[in-house]
Protein backbone atom coordinates (compact mmCIF):
# COMPACT_ATOMS: atom_id res chain seq x y z
CA UNK A 1 0.00 0.00 0.00
CA UNK A 2 1.83 3.08 -1.24
CA UNK A 3 -0.93 5.63 -0.65
CA UNK A 4 -4.34 5.97 0.94
CA UNK A 5 -5.72 8.10 -1.89
CA UNK A 6 -7.60 5.17 -3.44
CA UNK A 7 -8.81 3.74 -0.16
CA UNK A 8 -12.51 3.68 0.67
CA UNK A 9 -13.77 6.79 2.44
CA UNK A 10 -16.67 5.90 4.71
CA UNK A 11 -18.85 7.79 7.12
CA UNK A 12 -18.73 6.00 10.45
CA UNK A 13 -20.38 6.47 13.80
CA UNK A 14 -20.58 4.64 17.09
CA UNK A 15 -23.44 2.32 18.01
CA UNK A 16 -25.56 5.27 19.11
CA UNK A 17 -25.50 6.70 15.58
CA UNK A 18 -24.62 10.26 16.58
CA UNK A 19 -21.71 12.50 15.52
CA UNK A 20 -20.45 10.53 12.49
CA UNK A 21 -17.13 11.32 10.84
CA UNK A 22 -15.42 10.36 7.58
CA UNK A 23 -12.31 8.21 7.55
CA UNK A 24 -10.17 6.15 5.16
CA UNK A 25 -11.22 2.59 6.00
CA UNK A 26 -8.61 -0.13 5.54
CA UNK A 27 -8.95 -3.78 6.49
CA UNK A 28 -5.48 -5.27 7.05
CA UNK A 29 -4.86 -8.81 5.81
CA UNK A 30 -2.68 -9.60 8.82
CA UNK A 31 -0.53 -8.12 11.51
CA UNK A 32 2.58 -8.10 9.34
CA UNK A 33 1.03 -5.32 7.25
CA UNK A 34 0.60 -2.88 10.12
CA UNK A 35 4.12 -1.40 10.05
CA UNK A 36 3.61 -0.43 6.40
CA UNK A 37 0.27 1.21 7.23
CA UNK A 38 1.92 3.15 10.05
CA UNK A 39 4.71 4.22 7.68
CA UNK A 40 2.27 5.41 5.00
CA UNK A 41 0.21 7.28 7.62
CA UNK A 42 3.33 9.04 8.87
CA UNK A 43 4.44 9.92 5.35
CA UNK A 44 1.04 11.37 4.45
CA UNK A 45 0.56 13.18 7.73
CA UNK A 46 -2.43 11.14 8.89
CA UNK A 47 -3.25 9.41 12.12
CA UNK A 48 -4.60 5.89 12.62
CA UNK A 49 -7.77 4.89 14.46
CA UNK A 50 -8.83 1.36 15.42
CA UNK A 51 -12.27 -0.15 14.92
CA UNK A 52 -13.56 -3.60 15.80
CA UNK A 53 -17.28 -4.29 15.68
CA UNK A 54 -18.11 -0.62 16.27
CA UNK A 55 -20.13 -1.25 19.44
CA UNK A 56 -18.78 1.64 21.48
CA UNK A 57 -21.72 4.01 21.79
CA UNK A 58 -19.86 7.24 21.05
CA UNK A 59 -16.80 8.16 18.99
CA UNK A 60 -14.18 5.78 20.40
CA UNK A 61 -13.90 3.84 17.10
CA UNK A 62 -14.04 6.68 14.58
CA UNK A 63 -11.35 9.02 13.31
CA UNK A 64 -12.07 12.15 11.33
CA UNK A 65 -9.90 12.15 8.18
CA UNK A 66 -7.78 9.41 9.76
CA UNK A 67 -6.92 5.95 8.52
CA UNK A 68 -9.49 3.74 10.24
CA UNK A 69 -8.28 0.16 10.58
CA UNK A 70 -11.21 -2.23 10.35
CA UNK A 71 -10.01 -5.08 12.57
CA UNK A 72 -13.31 -6.95 12.72
CA UNK A 73 -12.12 -9.89 10.58
CA UNK A 74 -8.34 -9.82 10.76
CA UNK A 75 -7.78 -12.56 13.34
CA UNK A 76 -10.52 -14.76 14.79
CA UNK A 77 -8.17 -17.53 15.86
CA UNK A 78 -8.98 -19.50 19.01
CA UNK A 79 -7.01 -22.13 20.92
CA UNK A 80 -8.45 -23.53 24.14
CA UNK A 81 -6.21 -25.06 26.80
CA UNK A 82 -8.76 -26.96 28.84
CA UNK A 83 -6.26 -28.18 31.42
CA UNK A 84 -5.41 -24.56 32.26
CA UNK A 85 -8.84 -23.07 31.63
CA UNK A 86 -7.29 -20.55 29.25
CA UNK A 87 -8.33 -19.38 25.78
CA UNK A 88 -5.78 -17.88 23.37
CA UNK A 89 -7.85 -15.55 21.22
CA UNK A 90 -7.40 -13.43 18.17
CA UNK A 91 -8.65 -9.89 18.90
CA UNK A 92 -11.26 -9.97 16.13
CA UNK A 93 -13.07 -12.80 17.89
CA UNK A 94 -16.34 -11.66 19.48
CA UNK A 95 -17.66 -12.67 22.88
CA UNK A 96 -20.38 -14.60 21.07
CA UNK A 97 -17.87 -16.53 18.97
CA UNK A 98 -15.85 -17.26 22.11
CA UNK A 99 -18.66 -18.58 24.32
CA UNK A 100 -20.05 -20.77 21.55
CA UNK A 101 -16.73 -22.62 21.52
CA UNK A 102 -16.05 -22.69 25.25
CA UNK A 103 -19.47 -23.34 26.78
CA UNK A 104 -19.89 -26.92 25.48
CA UNK A 105 -16.54 -27.65 27.17
CA UNK A 106 -17.73 -26.25 30.49
CA UNK A 107 -16.18 -22.77 30.35
CA UNK A 108 -17.72 -19.29 30.22
CA UNK A 109 -16.02 -15.92 29.57
CA UNK A 110 -15.18 -14.42 32.97
CA UNK A 111 -16.65 -11.01 32.07
CA UNK A 112 -19.29 -10.30 29.42
CA UNK A 113 -20.99 -7.08 28.38
CA UNK A 114 -24.70 -6.57 27.75
CA UNK A 115 -24.15 -7.54 24.13
CA UNK A 116 -22.13 -10.50 22.89
CA UNK A 117 -21.20 -8.72 19.65
CA UNK A 118 -18.10 -6.84 20.83
CA UNK A 119 -14.61 -8.00 19.85
CA UNK A 120 -12.12 -9.16 22.45
CA UNK A 121 -9.67 -6.56 21.17
CA UNK A 122 -12.27 -3.94 21.97
CA UNK A 123 -12.82 -5.52 25.38
CA UNK A 124 -9.11 -5.03 26.13
CA UNK A 125 -9.01 -1.51 24.71
CA UNK A 126 -11.93 -0.40 26.89
CA UNK A 127 -11.39 -2.81 29.81
CA UNK A 128 -15.09 -3.65 29.71
CA UNK A 129 -17.12 -4.78 32.70
CA UNK A 130 -20.30 -6.77 33.20
CA UNK A 131 -23.05 -7.44 35.71
CA UNK A 132 -20.49 -9.24 37.88
CA UNK A 133 -18.02 -6.37 38.16
CA UNK A 134 -18.28 -6.00 41.93
CA UNK A 135 -17.61 -9.72 42.31
CA UNK A 136 -15.22 -10.59 39.45
CA UNK A 137 -13.66 -7.31 38.37
CA UNK A 138 -13.22 -6.12 34.79
CA UNK A 139 -12.01 -7.84 31.63
CA UNK A 140 -8.39 -6.88 32.21
CA UNK A 141 -8.37 -8.66 35.56
CA UNK A 142 -8.65 -11.98 33.69
CA UNK A 143 -6.12 -11.35 30.91
CA UNK A 144 -3.02 -13.49 31.45
CA UNK A 145 -0.95 -12.10 28.60
CA UNK A 146 -1.16 -9.93 25.50
CA UNK A 147 0.87 -9.82 22.32
CA UNK A 148 1.10 -6.08 21.75
CA UNK A 149 2.05 -4.07 18.69
CA UNK A 150 2.60 -0.32 18.70
CA UNK A 151 3.49 2.19 15.97
CA UNK A 152 7.16 2.26 16.97
CA UNK A 153 7.41 -1.30 15.66
CA UNK A 154 7.42 -3.16 18.95
CA UNK A 155 5.88 -6.58 19.15
CA UNK A 156 5.86 -7.43 22.83
CA UNK A 157 4.35 -10.00 25.13
CA UNK A 158 2.80 -8.14 28.05
CA UNK A 159 1.72 -9.91 31.25
CA UNK A 160 0.06 -8.53 34.40
CA UNK A 161 3.52 -8.37 36.01
CA UNK A 162 4.71 -5.93 33.38
CA UNK A 163 4.81 -2.40 34.85
CA UNK A 164 2.85 -1.00 31.90
CA UNK A 165 0.18 -3.70 31.71
CA UNK A 166 -2.48 -1.58 33.44
CA UNK A 167 -1.57 1.32 31.16
CA UNK A 168 -2.03 -0.60 27.92
CA UNK A 169 -5.26 -2.32 28.96
CA UNK A 170 -8.01 0.34 28.77
CA UNK A 171 -5.87 2.70 26.65
CA UNK A 172 -8.71 2.98 24.10
CA UNK A 173 -6.56 2.35 21.03
CA UNK A 174 -4.21 5.23 21.75
CA UNK A 175 -1.07 3.19 22.46
CA UNK A 176 -1.34 0.34 19.96
CA UNK A 177 -3.32 -2.89 20.02
CA UNK A 178 -3.34 -6.48 21.20
CA UNK A 179 -2.78 -9.04 18.44
CA UNK A 180 -3.32 -12.05 20.72
CA UNK A 181 -5.05 -12.39 24.08
CA UNK A 182 -4.66 -15.14 26.65
CA UNK A 183 -7.84 -15.09 28.74
CA UNK A 184 -8.56 -17.07 31.91
CA UNK A 185 -12.00 -18.66 31.61
CA UNK A 186 -14.63 -19.38 34.26
CA UNK A 187 -15.20 -23.09 34.91
CA UNK A 188 -18.91 -23.89 35.13
CA UNK A 189 -20.99 -27.04 35.53
CA UNK A 190 -24.28 -25.73 34.17
CA UNK A 191 -25.29 -23.30 31.46
CA UNK A 192 -27.97 -21.84 33.73
CA UNK A 193 -28.07 -19.26 36.48
CA UNK A 194 -30.58 -18.99 39.30
CA UNK A 195 -32.06 -15.50 39.30
CA UNK A 196 -33.76 -13.71 42.17
CA UNK A 197 -35.81 -10.61 41.37
CA UNK A 198 -36.45 -7.89 43.93
CA UNK A 199 -38.59 -4.79 43.36
CA UNK A 200 -37.33 -1.62 45.06
CA UNK A 201 -38.41 1.99 45.43
CA UNK A 202 -36.32 5.11 46.12
CA UNK A 203 -32.58 5.62 45.79
CA UNK A 204 -31.71 4.74 49.37
CA UNK A 205 -33.53 1.42 49.25
CA UNK A 206 -32.27 0.59 45.77
CA UNK A 207 -28.60 1.12 46.66
CA UNK A 208 -28.89 -0.55 50.05
CA UNK A 209 -30.63 -3.63 48.66
CA UNK A 210 -28.17 -3.87 45.77
CA UNK A 211 -25.26 -3.93 48.23
CA UNK A 212 -26.97 -6.52 50.40
CA UNK A 213 -27.94 -8.74 47.46
CA UNK A 214 -24.43 -8.84 46.04
CA UNK A 215 -23.32 -10.91 49.00
CA UNK A 216 -23.46 -14.52 47.85
CA UNK A 217 -24.42 -13.65 44.24
CA UNK A 218 -22.30 -13.94 41.14
CA UNK A 219 -24.17 -11.20 39.25
CA UNK A 220 -26.19 -8.15 40.24
CA UNK A 221 -27.96 -5.53 38.13
CA UNK A 222 -30.82 -3.08 38.48
CA UNK A 223 -33.36 -2.08 35.83
CA UNK A 224 -34.77 1.28 36.86
CA UNK A 225 -37.64 3.57 36.00
CA UNK A 226 -35.52 6.70 36.16
CA UNK A 227 -37.06 9.48 38.25
CA UNK A 228 -36.21 11.53 41.32
CA UNK A 229 -38.12 8.87 43.29
CA UNK A 230 -37.32 5.87 41.09
CA UNK A 231 -38.73 2.39 41.09
CA UNK A 232 -37.00 -0.62 39.72
CA UNK A 233 -36.19 -4.28 39.73
CA UNK A 234 -32.94 -5.74 41.02
CA UNK A 235 -31.73 -9.03 39.59
CA UNK A 236 -29.28 -11.21 41.51
CA UNK A 237 -27.97 -14.33 39.79
CA UNK A 238 -25.72 -17.22 40.78
CA UNK A 239 -24.26 -20.04 38.72
CA UNK A 240 -26.14 -23.32 39.08
CA UNK A 241 -23.64 -25.72 40.66
CA UNK A 242 -25.12 -29.12 39.79
CA UNK A 243 -23.67 -30.85 36.74
CA UNK A 244 -26.04 -30.35 33.83
CA UNK A 245 -24.35 -31.17 30.51
CA UNK A 246 -27.54 -30.57 28.52
CA UNK A 247 -27.62 -26.90 29.56
CA UNK A 248 -24.11 -26.41 28.16
CA UNK A 249 -25.37 -27.06 24.64
CA UNK A 250 -25.81 -24.28 22.09
CA UNK A 251 -29.43 -25.34 21.60
CA UNK A 252 -30.21 -24.68 25.25
CA UNK A 253 -28.68 -21.21 25.00
CA UNK A 254 -30.53 -20.10 21.87
CA UNK A 255 -32.46 -16.87 22.31
CA UNK A 256 -36.19 -17.09 21.55
CA UNK A 257 -37.48 -16.11 18.13
CA UNK A 258 -40.58 -14.57 19.74
CA UNK A 259 -41.18 -12.45 22.83
CA UNK A 260 -44.75 -12.50 24.18
CA UNK A 261 -45.75 -14.09 20.88
CA UNK A 262 -44.26 -11.28 18.78
CA UNK A 263 -41.45 -12.10 16.31
CA UNK A 264 -38.25 -10.44 17.51
CA UNK A 265 -37.68 -8.93 14.07
CA UNK A 266 -40.75 -6.71 14.48
CA UNK A 267 -40.28 -5.67 18.11
CA UNK A 268 -37.96 -2.78 17.33
CA UNK A 269 -40.58 -1.36 14.94
CA UNK A 270 -43.29 -1.66 17.60
CA UNK A 271 -41.06 -0.06 20.21
CA UNK A 272 -40.22 2.74 17.80
CA UNK A 273 -43.91 3.49 17.32
CA UNK A 274 -44.51 3.59 21.07
CA UNK A 275 -41.46 5.70 21.90
CA UNK A 276 -42.00 8.15 19.06
CA UNK A 277 -45.65 8.61 20.06
CA UNK A 278 -45.49 8.60 23.84
CA UNK A 279 -41.82 8.97 24.78
CA UNK A 280 -40.17 6.87 27.51
CA UNK A 281 -42.94 7.01 30.12
CA UNK A 282 -45.13 4.12 28.84
CA UNK A 283 -42.14 1.79 28.60
CA UNK A 284 -40.76 2.77 32.00
CA UNK A 285 -44.20 2.48 33.60
CA UNK A 286 -44.89 -0.91 32.03
CA UNK A 287 -41.44 -2.19 32.98
CA UNK A 288 -41.90 -1.14 36.60
CA UNK A 289 -45.47 -2.46 36.96
CA UNK A 290 -44.74 -5.77 35.24
CA UNK A 291 -41.73 -6.33 37.49
CA UNK A 292 -43.83 -5.84 40.60
CA UNK A 293 -46.62 -8.04 39.29
CA UNK A 294 -44.20 -10.83 38.38
CA UNK A 295 -42.64 -10.62 41.82
CA UNK A 296 -46.05 -11.00 43.48
CA UNK A 297 -46.91 -14.00 41.31
CA UNK A 298 -43.48 -15.63 41.69
CA UNK A 299 -41.65 -14.11 44.66
CA UNK A 300 -38.93 -16.75 44.62
CA UNK A 301 -36.16 -17.32 42.14
CA UNK A 302 -36.22 -18.66 38.60
CA UNK A 303 -33.71 -20.36 36.33
CA UNK A 304 -32.46 -18.69 33.17
CA UNK A 305 -29.80 -19.59 30.64
CA UNK A 306 -26.54 -17.69 30.80
CA UNK A 307 -27.12 -16.19 27.38
CA UNK A 308 -30.67 -15.06 28.16
CA UNK A 309 -29.54 -13.47 31.43
CA UNK A 310 -26.36 -11.90 30.05
CA UNK A 311 -27.30 -10.57 26.64
CA UNK A 312 -30.61 -8.76 26.90
CA UNK A 313 -29.52 -6.38 24.15
CA UNK A 314 -29.19 -9.27 21.70
CA UNK A 315 -32.82 -10.37 22.10
CA UNK A 316 -34.13 -7.83 19.61
CA UNK A 317 -32.16 -7.30 16.37
CA UNK A 318 -31.75 -3.61 15.65
CA UNK A 319 -33.28 -2.60 18.99
CA UNK A 320 -31.44 0.73 18.86
CA UNK A 321 -33.67 1.81 15.96
CA UNK A 322 -36.57 1.97 18.41
CA UNK A 323 -35.09 5.26 19.64
CA UNK A 324 -35.65 6.99 16.32
CA UNK A 325 -33.66 8.05 13.29
CA UNK A 326 -31.60 10.73 15.05
CA UNK A 327 -29.72 8.22 17.19
CA UNK A 328 -29.06 8.25 20.92
CA UNK A 329 -26.36 8.56 23.52
CA UNK A 330 -25.72 6.31 26.45
CA UNK A 331 -24.59 8.33 29.42
CA UNK A 332 -22.86 6.22 32.08
CA UNK A 333 -21.51 8.09 35.09
CA UNK A 334 -19.60 6.17 37.77
CA UNK A 335 -20.18 7.70 41.20
CA UNK A 336 -18.44 7.01 44.54
CA UNK A 337 -20.49 4.98 47.00
CA UNK A 338 -20.71 7.68 49.66
CA UNK A 339 -22.22 10.32 47.36
CA UNK A 340 -24.26 8.10 45.01
CA UNK A 341 -27.71 8.71 46.52
CA UNK A 342 -27.39 12.49 46.30
CA UNK A 343 -25.75 12.49 42.86
CA UNK A 344 -28.28 10.10 41.32
CA UNK A 345 -31.13 12.16 42.74
CA UNK A 346 -29.67 15.26 41.14
CA UNK A 347 -29.07 13.49 37.81
CA UNK A 348 -32.71 12.44 37.75
CA UNK A 349 -33.73 16.03 38.46
CA UNK A 350 -31.53 17.31 35.61
CA UNK A 351 -33.07 14.82 33.17
CA UNK A 352 -36.60 15.60 34.33
CA UNK A 353 -36.04 19.35 34.05
CA UNK A 354 -34.64 18.92 30.53
CA UNK A 355 -37.63 16.71 29.60
CA UNK A 356 -35.22 14.03 28.42
CA UNK A 357 -35.82 11.15 30.80
CA UNK A 358 -33.82 8.04 29.82
CA UNK A 359 -35.61 5.28 27.92
CA UNK A 360 -33.54 2.61 29.65
CA UNK A 361 -31.56 2.87 32.88
CA UNK A 362 -29.28 0.14 34.20
CA UNK A 363 -27.64 0.22 37.64
CA UNK A 364 -24.45 -1.68 38.53
CA UNK A 365 -22.14 -1.95 41.54
CA UNK A 366 -18.41 -1.51 40.94
CA UNK A 367 -15.05 -1.97 42.56
CA UNK A 368 -11.87 0.06 41.94
CA UNK A 369 -8.95 -0.92 39.72
CA UNK A 370 -5.71 0.60 38.44
CA UNK A 371 -6.30 0.39 34.69
CA UNK A 372 -5.40 3.62 32.97
CA UNK A 373 -8.65 4.98 31.51
CA UNK A 374 -11.05 2.75 33.45
CA UNK A 375 -13.90 4.52 35.21
CA UNK A 376 -14.07 1.82 37.86
CA UNK A 377 -14.28 2.88 41.49
CA UNK A 378 -15.88 1.85 44.76
CA UNK A 379 -19.40 2.86 43.86
CA UNK A 380 -22.15 2.57 41.30
CA UNK A 381 -22.88 3.42 37.69
CA UNK A 382 -26.05 4.35 35.85
CA UNK A 383 -26.16 3.54 32.12
CA UNK A 384 -28.88 5.74 30.62
CA UNK A 385 -30.10 5.63 27.00
CA UNK A 386 -31.20 9.11 25.90
CA UNK A 387 -32.43 9.55 22.29
CA UNK A 388 -31.77 12.61 20.19
CA UNK A 389 -34.96 14.37 19.17
CA UNK A 390 -33.10 16.35 16.49
CA UNK A 391 -29.92 15.52 14.55
CA UNK A 392 -27.85 17.62 16.97
CA UNK A 393 -29.96 17.75 20.11
CA UNK A 394 -28.58 20.68 22.11
CA UNK A 395 -30.81 19.84 25.05
CA UNK A 396 -29.25 16.39 25.39
CA UNK A 397 -25.79 17.90 24.92
CA UNK A 398 -26.41 20.35 27.77
CA UNK A 399 -27.85 17.57 29.93
CA UNK A 400 -24.77 15.39 29.42
CA UNK A 401 -22.40 18.28 30.07
CA UNK A 402 -24.22 19.20 33.28
CA UNK A 403 -24.17 15.59 34.48
CA UNK A 404 -20.46 15.32 33.70
CA UNK A 405 -19.69 18.48 35.67
CA UNK A 406 -21.68 17.17 38.63
CA UNK A 407 -20.13 13.71 38.57
CA UNK A 408 -16.54 14.94 38.19
CA UNK A 409 -17.03 17.44 41.03
CA UNK A 410 -18.05 14.54 43.27
CA UNK A 411 -15.01 12.45 42.36
CA UNK A 412 -16.81 10.35 39.76
CA UNK A 413 -15.86 9.31 36.25
CA UNK A 414 -17.27 8.74 32.76
CA UNK A 415 -16.80 5.57 30.71
CA UNK A 416 -14.82 6.06 27.45
CA UNK A 417 -16.81 3.34 25.66
CA UNK A 418 -20.04 5.23 26.31
CA UNK A 419 -19.04 8.91 26.32
CA UNK A 420 -20.00 11.31 23.51
CA UNK A 421 -19.61 14.76 25.09
CA UNK A 422 -16.79 15.06 27.63
CA UNK A 423 -14.53 18.01 26.83
CA UNK A 424 -10.76 18.09 27.09
CA UNK A 425 -10.88 20.24 30.23
CA UNK A 426 -13.39 17.91 31.86
CA UNK A 427 -11.35 14.84 30.91
CA UNK A 428 -8.13 16.32 32.30
CA UNK A 429 -9.82 17.14 35.60
CA UNK A 430 -11.47 13.73 35.79
CA UNK A 431 -8.32 11.75 34.98
CA UNK A 432 -5.97 13.72 37.22
CA UNK A 433 -2.52 12.04 37.35
CA UNK A 434 -3.69 9.41 34.87
CA UNK A 435 -3.78 12.11 32.18
CA UNK A 436 -0.01 12.64 32.56
CA UNK A 437 0.59 8.90 32.75
CA UNK A 438 -1.16 8.40 29.41
CA UNK A 439 1.02 11.08 27.84
CA UNK A 440 4.14 9.43 29.24
CA UNK A 441 3.13 6.08 27.75
CA UNK A 442 2.26 7.82 24.49
CA UNK A 443 5.79 9.16 24.19
CA UNK A 444 7.12 5.61 24.65
CA UNK A 445 4.71 3.50 22.60
CA UNK A 446 3.65 6.07 19.99
CA UNK A 447 6.27 8.85 19.96
CA UNK A 448 5.13 10.17 16.57
CA UNK A 449 1.51 10.46 17.68
CA UNK A 450 -0.04 8.19 15.04
CA UNK A 451 -2.72 6.46 17.12
CA UNK A 452 -5.92 8.44 17.53
CA UNK A 453 -9.71 8.44 17.62
CA UNK A 454 -12.32 11.15 17.75
CA UNK A 455 -12.72 10.31 21.44
CA UNK A 456 -9.02 10.64 22.24
CA UNK A 457 -8.78 13.92 20.36
CA UNK A 458 -11.88 15.27 22.11
CA UNK A 459 -10.41 14.29 25.48
CA UNK A 460 -7.10 15.99 24.59
CA UNK A 461 -5.12 12.81 25.12
CA UNK A 462 -3.04 12.80 21.93
CA UNK A 463 -1.63 16.30 22.16
CA UNK A 464 1.68 14.99 23.54
CA UNK A 465 2.93 14.13 20.06
CA UNK A 466 2.28 14.81 16.44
Amino acid sequence: MNSIDNQLVRRLSGFGGVFPSDGYVIQPYGWDGLPEIFEVALHEGRRVALRGSGRSYGDAATGREAIVLDLSEVDKSLEIFEDQGVARCGPSLTIEELWKQTLPRGFWPPVVTGTSKITLGGAVAMNVHGKNHAQAGSFGDHVQSLDWISPNGWFRKITPNHPEFTGLVSSAGGLGLATSIDLKLKRIHSGDVEVRAQPTRGWREILSELDAGIQGSDYAVGWLNMAEDPGGLLHFASYCEEDSPATLSLEHQSLPSRVLGVPVETISKLLSTVTQTFGPNPINWAKDKSARFNHMVNPGSFVQSLVAFSFLLDYVPGWQRAYGSNGFVQLQPFVPRESAEDVFTEIAAIATSAKRRPYLTVLKRHRPDNFLLSPNLDGYSLAMDIPFQTPNDHVVRKLCEDVADLVIAKGGRLYPAKDSFLSGDQAKTMLGPRFDRFQSLKSTYDPQGLMTSDLLERWGLISVAG
